[in-house]
């Protein structure tokens, strides 16, 4: 009898662990890949053995490049490492000893370009950009993380689940090398602008104040509807029974 009792009370709470972990929160999931390239943002990729599609990130549906208001132009999108160095058509040049500063590990990386002047400055090295994140899910939390910000009301979030912010989100500028980090709750898509071209040098060094960024999300917890639970807990209280019945 002792035998049994302990197999009741040891498949009870397995059976409670099992439905509280369907109905935990989500966790965190960054949405920068680990392979460097071009994400396609609708303007095709320039080779076409290095690009990424948004959808093989984590919770993208897509990403769209929108017309950047210092750039008057849309912008292409990376990602990158800064200890590699990389070329992408003849224009674009990534190397270890980047014009600006250059931060570890692996960012979303905008290249600014003029489509006056079919031109990208200093060697696509301007990282200036504005883009739209559509999510195939709803993400109860998003971290965005911003390097090197130092221009005001330039970088941040200017539209957020299709709607325009009166008053966006904008991230302070700080000192050579700062990060900053934002977080939204509840969503579902958000318009970023990153950077900013400044030729003349009005606001900051010319040609601009460049701007990498990263992404990571919490999708929206799945929850068991409770006859789920229930059924859950009834099919634990069967399989108890009959492992009794089999042990007498």
């Amino acid at each position: 009898m002792t035998k049994s009792l302990f197999f009741r009370s040891l498949l009870a709470t397995t059976t409670t662990v099992a439905i509280s972990a369907m109905a935990s929160s989500g966790y965190a999931v960054s949405l920068v890949p680990d392979s460097e390239g071009e994400i396609n943002v609708g303007l095709d990729c320039l080779d076409a053995a290095q690009c990424i599609l948004p959808e093989s990130l984590s919770f993208v549906e897509s990403i769209l490049s929108e017309t950047d208001e210092t750039t008057s132009s849309t912008s292409r999108l990376f990602i990158d490492d800064l200890n590699t160095e990389n070329v992408y058509g003849d224009d674009i040049s990534f190397s270890t000893t980047d014009a600006g500063t250059i931060p570890a590990d692996v960012w979303f990386r905008p290249v600014a370009y003029l489509e006056a002047t079919d031109s990208y400055p200093e060697e696509g090295q301007l990282e200036v950009g504005t883009y739209t994140f559509e999510f195939g899910t709803l993400l109860e939390e998003l971290t965005i993380e911003y390097f090197d910000a130092e221009s005001e009301n330039t970088t941040g979030v200017v539209a957020l689940n299709g709607n325009p912010l009166a008053s966006p989100d904008w991230v302070p500028d700080g000192s050579n090398g700062n990060v900053f980090t934002q977080t939204f709750t509840d969503v579902s898509s958000l318009t970023l602008k990153l950077g900013l071209f400044d030729p003349e040098g009005m606001m900051v060094k010319k040609p601009g104040d460049g701007v990498r960024f990263r992404l990571a999300a919490t999708p929206a917890a799945t929850v068991p509807e409770p006859t789920t639970i229930s059924g859950l807990a009834v099919l634990g209280l069967a399989l108890a029974g009959s492992k009794l019945r089999k042990r007498h």
